[in-house]
């Protein structure tokens, strides 16, 4: 969702539109950063790393509503390692949780969970960055 944001954003910030495409692969690149540090979280327990994780994404989301470019990009490649990171963690905690003949479910689930989580969050983030 941040990424979306920013796409909106970072022209009225002062990036030009040649580098918009470049900018926002970078900041797209983080969520394979995120999926790369998950492979060093496994001795830590699940309920640190949702509150790590939640932490860096609120901290991130709110660097990127912030009116200094740096700090914006920053926020954004933060968000998105933390989120991706999270969402591996919390997949692999259900993988192991349910059975292989209910995961379609799972995912159904998950998927379901996701879309009502985005009704509440997208409006936040769209006003938070209207006033930014």
């Amino acid at each position: 969702m941040l990424l979306y944001l920013l796409q909106a954003r970072l022209p009225v910030m002062g990036i030009p539109d040649g580098l918009l495409g470049p900018v926002l692969f970078l900041l797209g690149l983080s969520g394979t950063l995120g999926l790369q540090i998950a492979r060093l979280t496994g001795r830590l327990r699940y309920r640190l790393v949702v509150v790590l994780c939640g932490t860096g994404v609120l901290t991130g989301t709110l660097l990127a509503a912030t009116s200094w470019l740096p700090a914006v990009l920053a926020g954004g490649f933060l968000a998105g390692t933390l989120d991706d990171l999270m969402d591996v963690c919390s997949d692999v905690i259900l993988n192991e949780m349910i059975p292989s003949s209910r995961r379609a479910t799972l995912v159904s689930v998950s998927s379901l969970v996701f879309s009502f989580v985005m009704l509440a969050v997208a409006p936040l983030l769209g006003a938070l960055f209207s006033m930014a």
